[in-house]
């Protein structure tokens, strides 16, 4: 994936769980109950580092 702020991402269908791994701080993220949808439209984005995680008014969580 490439980004400037990204070093990489997976999502688990099953549990609806997207991780994202950031370059500076080499921290994971998991982000709870991301519809597949959501997924998939965020790995397509243009500009993958400016690609927020709300959508339509939804937050997801950040486990």
């Amino acid at each position: 994936m490439p980004s400037r702020s990204i070093r990489k991402s997976e999502y688990d269908p099953e549990s609806e769980v997207f991780s994202v791994w950031f370059l500076a701080s080499g921290k994971r993220y998991d982000y709870e109950g991301v519809p597949v949808e959501i997924y998939t439209a965020f790995r397509n984005a243009f500009a993958k580092a400016d690609s927020s995680m709300t959508t339509c008014g939804t937050v997801f969580t950040i486990g």
